[in-house]
């Protein structure tokens, strides 16, 4: 399981620009993000406001 969680952790540093160590101290607890705090984290890139802006949305 060790492996597991230290392989996802170097996965969302590399991909969200946070370190290593704070993913790994951030993910020993529970931690909720609302879609600006998710961006601000890196988890995401855009924050879709309407349909039209989801794939397979409507336009």
């Amino acid at each position: 399981m060790a492996i597991t969680k230290r392989t996802m952790a170097e996965i969302n540093a590399k991909h969200t620009g946070q370190t290593l160590e704070k993913i790994l101290i951030d993910s020993d607890r529970d931690n909720w993000f609302n879609a600006e705090d998710a961006k601000a984290y890196g988890f995401i890139d855009h924050i879709a406001t309407s349909d039209g802006q989801v794939s397979g949305g409507k336009a």
